[in-house]
């Protein structure tokens, strides 16, 4: 039965008009570029080449690849009047969302929880830009955001490989700064340090903490991409930043031997503390890096013979050793363990790596199984192939 009262009336509808960026896969910008001049240009590139081989692997369970893909090329490119917001967006002339936006640009389809998906290839205009009205920043700026600036490992692996381009970017603009993010946390004195080190003063640092509309903005492919590569164009920058650091370190001696705990409450070994003394009773150190000066951190590092401990942010301060460490990661199976074994294939490492069962499994990943903690049976495989590892480097 219809209901009279909806009889004969006229049904009007009513269109919304969604403002839109669009998304362009940074494998393709550099030939979009070249076809949109008033966009911007590229002022250099560094070729790829094909993936290393691995480092033999050891440990109690089979592991995969370091590395996905071949390593892709780099690119520096300029843009004039570009709107940056932190959480890493940036978009350019012609709505154009900019591929530094995206932490992982190797991606088919790069994603990011900053800007809300419209359709395969574009994305809804941020609320943050939606406002024409910002602040205007005259000369030229580096963008050197994250999406988890103020993390450490973040920080030390994806925020510093955007600097490859650095000195020739300071040689050819004498008054460039950078641009930092900074909506959520504010500006650690460690993060001052790890770009000084990189050769960035800290006067050339410009916080963001609101949108600004930029006058010339300039980029650099991220050369450390978690999950996809380290490209070796990296390793003079990374020289400079352990060198740097550990010239400002006030040890006089530090472990040849060192084991990096974990005080998070994230990824416990239930047995750390039988494990711990395992590793003392071979002459080792145990440390917790946070409870360390950045500039000793690295230091203790770079001095190490061997570096073991729990797999995570700690454990990458072997990305800046002198050396080249034999590296013992502890995890589990829902953890990828991938930076260390990238930083081993980097650094031309051995590495082995000893997996427990964590508490919360699950066929698919999630992040409740990644940060799950975990049982490590010291009186079975894992506990054999570890036993194994320390006899070898005694």
């Amino acid at each position: 039965m219809v209901d009279p009262d909806w009889v004969n009336h006229d049904v009007v509808v009513l269109r919304k008009v969604v403002d839109t960026l669009a998304v362009i896969p940074d494998r393709r910008f550099d030939s979009m570029l070249a076809a949109r001049p008033s966009i911007g240009e590229v002022l250099a590139t560094v070729p790829g080449y094909p993936c290393p081989d691995p480092h033999d692997i050891v440990g109690n369970e089979r592991e995969k690849q370091p590395f996905k893909r071949d390593v892709p090329g780099l690119s520096l490119r300029s843009y004039g009047e570009v709107d940056v917001a932190p959480r890493m967006i940036a978009a350019g002339a012609a709505r154009v969302v900019l591929p530094q936006a995206f932490r992982n640009n190797t991606k088919l389809r790069p994603v990011t929880p900053a800007l809300a998906e419209m359709t395969r290839w574009s994305v809804r205009l941020p609320d943050v830009l939606a406002e024409p009205s910002r602040q205007r920043l005259a000369g030229t700026w580096l963008h050197l955001d994250n999406i988890n600036r103020g993390h450490f490992g973040h920080a030390i692996t994806e925020q510093i490989s955007q600097l490859w381009a650095w000195d020739r970017l300071r040689d050819e603009h004498p008054d460039i700064g950078v641009l930092v993010g900074a909506s959520e946390r504010p500006l650690a004195s460690w993060e001052l340090t790890l770009l000084e080190a990189a050769g960035v003063a800290r006067d050339r640092v410009q916080v963001v903490e609101d949108p600004v509309r930029v006058e010339r903005l300039i980029t650099a492919s991220p050369g450390y991409v978690v999950l996809s590569h380290i490209h070796r164009a990296l390793r003079p920058l990374h020289a400079e930043v352990g060198a740097s650091l550990e010239a400002r370190s006030g040890l006089e001696d530090s472990p040849s031997r060192v084991f990096v705990t974990r005080r998070t409450g994230k990824r416990r070994c239930h047995e750390a503390e039988e494990l711990e003394g395992l590793f003392k009773q071979n002459g080792f150190s145990v440390i917790a890096p946070e409870e360390f000066p950045l500039a000793d951190q690295v230091a203790i590092a770079r001095n190490a013979e061997v570096i073991a401990g729990y797999g995570g942010s700690g454990m990458f301060h072997a990305l800046l050793s002198e050396r080249r460490p034999s590296i013992i990661a502890v995890s589990h199976t829902g953890y990828h363990v991938w930076n260390e074994k990238a930083i081993a294939a980097y650094r031309d490492c051995p590495i082995s790596v000893i997996r427990g069962v964590p508490d919360v499994t699950g066929e698919h990943f999630s992040k409740a199984v990644m940060h799950s903690d975990y049982h490590l049976d010291l009186s079975g495989p894992a506990g054999r192939v570890l036993h194994r590892v320390l006899q070898k480097i005694s």
